[in-house]
């Protein structure tokens, strides 16, 4: 598969460089979830410039050359990426921030950020000639792919942890997918996927893939530096699960800057629900990710107790000059409410702790109110559709192929 312009895996622990290939971990240092795709960027600036991109169709595909895919791959006809961005004046007050923007990801075709990951995968996938394309997850990645493995003529099969809300499926339910609850955590959810997949030929979007899907993540940063120009905010604020978006986020804005497309790089506050926080632990114990047990919260698309990009989300967060905070379920509830009203966005909770964050830090004095600020709002905030009805499985591999045969399921 041609990458174009991806010149490199870099890994950001060790600071190593590697062949561009199908690879999530580092083979020197052995750094699990660190390697990141870089390009080059001089090649890059050749084509791609503000003139250029006034010409492009608004979608996440006018940055091709940023971007792990064939120059001539065949793309889903979705329309996906260049969510709008708007000032929230009335929010920005009750916030105590002079300027507040929204980049209100609930336009995507699904309603969440993942449809950028997804809509990569749709790709990658396709270029493999896959007919099933496999993820585990508790939160909207599971609407997502089963949107764009439908827009593809494929079917996702969707892995979901015991404890995950069934009714977080509604939204993929409609898509066809093939949707399965394992008896066990989510980090069993993830190794069943991985050993089925393997096992089946299916198209995994995680594992060795994960470097490649987060540049699908990486076009909002992208668009934010094209969409604001010279009003770039002083801090971009986002809900934190595993950590993916917001190391995405911060690879983007780094990668315009370096082209001169970008006047500068707000710093970061990447907010975590208190019931779940151990990248906040983490970032304030100045030590490596502690793994912890997750409580019960209305964020529950961000509660990762593992987070798998953790490495890449603590140097994001320092390489910024940002924080991470922690935000209780009262401030979450609080924002959800504030963000529909005084913004007009209806944010899932898990969105809205953006909002909660950015209440928190100015109260605490970390950011001040002659500062501005671009909220990423991830997910829509009202699920649709009929209630789902996964089938439950077993998290080792063959129960869960006897299970399999049993039901019917269409996993080839």
């Amino acid at each position: 598969m041609g990458l174009e312009h991806a010149s490199a895996m870099t890994c950001i622990a060790c600071g190593r460089t590697q062949r561009v290939g199908p690879r999530a971990d580092c083979p020197d240092c052995g750094a699990e979830n660190a390697l990141e795709v870089t390009y080059d960027l001089e090649e890059v600036a050749r084509t791609l410039d503000r003139p250029s991109l006034e010409r492009r169709e608004p979608w996440m595909w006018r940055f091709k050359e940023l971007l792990p895919i064939d120059e001539l791959a065949d793309l889903p006809p979705l329309q996906v990426g260049m969510t709008p961005v708007y000032g929230a004046p009335r929010l920005a007050s009750w916030l105590g921030l002079r300027g507040l923007w929204l980049k209100d990801e609930s336009r995507a075709p699904s309603g969440s950020i993942d449809d950028r990951f997804a809509a990569l995968a749709a790709v990658r996938a396709g270029q493999k000639a896959a007919r099933r394309l496999a993820l585990a997850t508790r939160g909207p990645a599971a609407a997502s792919l089963a949107c764009f493995a439908a827009a593809i003529g494929a079917r996702a099969v969707v892995f979901q942890p015991a404890d995950a809300p069934a009714d977080r499926l509604a939204g993929a339910a409609v898509f066809d997918p093939v949707l399965l609850r394992v008896s066990g955590s989510l980090e069993d959810a993830r190794r069943l996927c991985l050993q089925a997949g393997e096992r089946h030929g299916w198209y995994l979007a995680g594992g060795p893939e994960r470097p490649y899907l987060a540049e699908g993540l990486k076009t909002a940063g992208l668009e934010i530096a094209e969409q604001l120009g010279e009003r770039m905010p002083d801090w971009i604020a986002v809900g934190v699960g595993d950590g993916e978006t917001l190391a995405a986020l911060h690879k983007g804005l780094r990668e315009m800057h370096a082209l001169g497309l970008a006047r500068s790089i707000p710093k970061l506050l990447g907010v975590q629900a208190r019931a779940c926080a151990p990248l906040v632990t983490a970032f304030e114990s100045g030590a490596a990710l502690v793994p912890t047990t997750s409580g019960s919260s209305a964020a529950s698309r961000l509660c990762v107790e593992a987070p798998k990009a953790w490495r890449k989300a603590l140097a994001a967060v320092r390489g910024s000059g940002g924080v991470l905070v922690a935000v209780d379920e009262a401030e979450i509830a609080e924002a959800t409410r504030q963000t529909a009203r005084l913004g007009a966005v209806a944010a899932d909770p898990s969105a809205a702790c953006a909002i909660a964050g950015l209440r928190r830090a100015v109260a605490q004095g970390i950011i001040g109110g002659a500062e501005t600020a671009l909220a990423v709002l991830t997910a829509f905030g009202q699920e649709t559709g009929s209630a789902a009805h996964p089938i439950v499985v077993s998290a080792q591999l063959d129960e869960f192929e006897h299970q399999a045969r049993s039901n019917e399921l269409a996993i080839d």
